[in-house]
């Protein structure tokens, strides 16, 4: 003992308490007694705890935290040995809170069976059951991040699967085979024609969408006949279309596209993007406009039309776009396409995912051919 003090090294075994910087947590002593080396131990530990629920509770590191976390710090100064113990701990409830929440990913358990499987596309098309709280049922598209997910599954896979969404994307994490049963009807392919290619498809739609009456998230009637010399883009959707890649996805491509449009120092003015809602009984103008928002859009290159059910369904009938109302639930396809100035059919894509580049490209090559 006397080495000990020789060099320095104070008793863990305290002789003297430390003051108790949370009143609430009493020191466990007998009237009139010193706290002795369990006592200490079990005086930190309540202080420790009460700094792992402070962690959990609040979402940053505040000042206030921070001032706590040092008056403990003091306490386990005071008490040699506890000092080490004590940052371990804090370290761990740091470690425990990291690791248990991924920020901004929400995951959903999910049944459905295979309707198709694309190991080259690296997804799978699902007619799923209604998932609660976040999408009704419909047959759709998914994504996958490993191809090895795909093995042993064929169109009548009865499956159970976890859905990881974020505000962008989402994607299939985990698949279990339950059953077998015959796929429900086979799902349209969505297949994208080549795109880059200038031999445009002698349609004149520009012509053929204005006899159309459609109006725009203005509440103004638009005539595509005022666009004739402009290159345009065409993509339909709708405002609850809850799954980042599908809708979601083809707006990140619109808004992207105009970015990369609007920047390019060498790009024409002589373009606009339209998107047309598939769901024109809740996708009201006013909707459509708080909807654009959200994905920063410029009314002066980008409108988000609406029209009624009869000629939406001429309109999608005769671009091919694939949709079925089975009441309040929508199942499609994909479709976007971009027109040249004279109205002609440029290219389209009938696929998701990010095709933003390419948009931006073949508008630009479109305003192009109209200034030469």
């Amino acid at each position: 003992m006397e080495g000990r003090r020789a060099l320095g090294i104070k008793n863990p075994c305290v002789t003297q308490s430390p003051p108790n910087v949370f009143p609430f947590i009493e020191e466990p002593r007998d009237s009139g007694s010193k706290p002795g080396c369990i006592g200490v131990l079990f005086s930190r530990m309540k202080c420790l705890t009460f700094l792992r629920q402070l962690f959990q509770i609040q979402q940053h590191r505040n000042d206030r935290s921070f001032r706590l976390i040092n008056k403990c710090q003091q306490i386990f100064a005071d008490n040699g040995g506890l000092l080490l113990f004590g940052i371990i701990l804090l370290a761990t409830s740091c470690k425990e809170r990291s690791s248990n929440e991924v920020k901004g990913v929400t995951s959903y358990d999910v049944q459905g069976v295979v309707q198709e499987v694309r190991p080259a596309e690296k997804s799978l098309v699902i007619q799923h059951r209604e998932i609660p709280g976040y999408m009704s049922a419909m047959t759709m598209l998914f994504p996958v991040r490993h191809t090895n997910l795909l093995m042993g599954l064929a169109p009548g896979s009865e499956i159970n699967f976890l859905l990881k969404v974020t505000p962008t994307e989402g994607w299939i994490d985990r698949i279990t085979v339950t059953g077998m049963k015959a796929a429900e009807g086979k799902f349209t392919q969505l297949r994208a024609a080549p795109s880059g290619t200038n031999s445009a498809i002698k349609l004149d739609l520009i012509h053929a969408l204005t006899s159309y009456k459609f109006t725009n998230e203005f509440g103004r009637p638009v005539l595509f006949s005022n666009y004739r010399g402009q290159a345009l883009g065409l993509t339909f959707f709708f405002t609850s279309c809850p799954f980042p890649e599908f809708c979601p996805r083809l707006m990140r491509n619109f808004a992207d596209a105009s970015q990369i449009l609007e920047k390019n120092p060498n790009s024409a003015t002589n373009w606009h993007l339209f998107a047309l809602t598939i769901d024109p009984e809740i996708d009201t103008p006013t909707v459509l406009k708080e909807y654009g928002k959200t994905y920063g859009y410029a009314s002066n290159h980008w409108s988000f039309l609406t029209t009624d059910i009869q000629t939406l369904g001429e309109i999608t009938r005769n671009f091919g776009f694939q949709m079925t109302r089975e009441g309040k639930v929508i199942n499609h396809s994909f479709y976007t396409a971009v027109i040249n100035p004279e109205g002609d059919l440029r290219t389209f894509w009938r696929i998701g995912g990010n095709t933003s580049a390419d948009l931006a490209s073949q508008i630009l090559e479109a305003t192009r051919s109209q200034i030469h």
